[in-house]
């Protein structure tokens, strides 16, 4: 039997509609892929043709398609759908390398090695100077505006992350850029 859900945002409003036979488990994947949101079952104990419908309705009703977060106008799992345009594959097609050990030559590697060899290919903007000066920075600890703000996957802002966040923007590199300068896994011979 269907169940027929949807997830609203911090403000009560429907994003996403969506069909499952199993509502824990769904609940489980959208916590861990969609950004804040409450889980609600709608509807339950649905036949599969009145579950497809109802989903399409209520999908369009409230315009979670484009609006919101559905990807589709709905209908997936039953037969006679196309999934065309979703991710550009048809589903059950198997990825080429799937299980496929050394897919390139050993000459194939070296070539590629030859070419990337002593070339940096993203030059960082940090000069020597900078990087003591973020990790100075970092050991005064100050006070930073987003540290423990839920993220879209659920899970609170770190320290580290919202001051690599902040001091990214004022040296005009990635946050990863900065948080890699702090926990000196770059710059160690600085």
């Amino acid at each position: 039997m269907y169940s027929i859900y949807c997830l609203k945002d911090l403000d009560e409003k429907i994003k996403y509609v969506g069909q499952t036979i199993n509502p824990i488990g769904r609940r489980s994947s959208h916590k861990r892929e969609k950004p804040p949101h409450t889980f609600h079952v709608l509807y339950e104990n649905l036949e599969r043709e009145q579950a497809k419908n109802l989903e399409i309705h209520l999908i369009s009703k409230f315009e979670t398609y484009g609006n919101g977060w559905n990807l589709s106008p709905g209908g997936e799992g039953f037969e006679d759908y196309s999934r065309k345009g979703i991710g550009g594959v048809p589903k059950g097609t198997t990825p080429w390398n799937k299980n496929v050990k050394n897919a390139f030559s050993k000459e194939t590697k070296e070539r590629w090695s030859k070419i990337r060899k002593g070339k940096c290919w993203k030059p960082t903007k940090m000069t020597k100077e900078d990087v003591i000066q973020v990790r100075k920075i970092f050991e005064t600890k100050p006070e930073i505006e987003g540290v423990g703000v839920i993220q879209k996957n659920g899970r609170a802002m770190s320290y580290i992350q919202a001051f690599s966040l902040k001091y990214s923007k004022d040296y005009q590199v990635t946050p990863q850029n900065i948080k890699n300068i702090v926990l000196r896994k770059t710059w160690k011979d600085v």
